[in-house]
């Protein structure tokens, strides 16, 4: 993709990479993606060659996604400079803020995922 995915695009290739296929409601539900972000995505995603999004034989109404080679090519090229950026945000942090912040940002996670207000 011209200038590099976006960050919701490596938040699906991560999840892609974990577990695969994935339907579009679960990629949408686990992101933290409204239903119609989500489906923008993942059209965008696929017309790009990143994953590859197909109708559930067994359930015509559901998009089954899964990752691509190049898909996953773009996420181990991308990975090393995310680390980087993370590293170099956190240095002034001790290992335990590092801790607390990680614990904190998955609890946010965690709620924007069951659609809970804060």
């Amino acid at each position: 993709m011209p200038g590099g995915p976006t960050s919701p695009q490596l938040a699906v290739l991560a999840l892609l990479a974990v577990e695969q296929p994935l339907d579009q409601q679960t990629i949408g539900e686990r992101g933290g993606f409204d239903k119609s972000t989500c489906g923008y995505l993942i059209d965008r995603m696929d017309r790009a060659g990143l994953i590859h999004a197909a109708v559930d034989p067994a359930n015509r109404r559901r998009k089954l996604v899964h990752l691509t080679p190049e898909g996953r090519s773009t996420l181990d090229e991308t990975l090393p400079v995310t680390r980087q950026v993370e590293d170099t945000m956190t240095a002034s942090l001790t290992q335990s803020e590092r801790t607390e912040l990680n614990r904190l940002l998955a609890k946010m996670l965690t709620l924007q995922g069951a659609g809970s207000a804060p």
